[in-house]
């Protein structure tokens, strides 16, 4: 059964008024998933891109969130700002 349908409506329907916010989704018992929710300022996105990360899939949330240095970290987690420049939102996924 596929589930990105219902994983895209519970991105766009759990944004907040905040530009940045991690979104811990309870999946099945005893499994969570995460992911750090970039909005554009108007608040109002053209449309969601969903990032994942690659490699092991780990991303270290807190840490990307409040880091303002662009050079270093994940090429997608870090280039999600320049997708809500485009008033695209922006869910940087992280492993189950």
């Amino acid at each position: 059964m596929c589930r990105w349908p219902a994983l895209l409506a519970l991105i766009v329907a759990c944004s907040a008024s905040a530009a940045e916010e991690i979104v811990t989704l309870a999946t099945r018992t005893d499994v969570t998933q995460s992911y750090l929710l970039s909005l554009p300022a108007s608040g109002k996105p053209l449309a969601v891109a969903v990032l994942f990360a690659g490699g092991d899939g780990r991303v270290d949330r807190a840490r990307e969130k409040d880091r303002e240095d662009l050079e270093r970290g994940n090429f997608l987690v870090r280039s999600r700002r320049l997708f809500v420049q485009a008033s695209v939102a922006a869910a940087v996924m992280d492993a189950p």
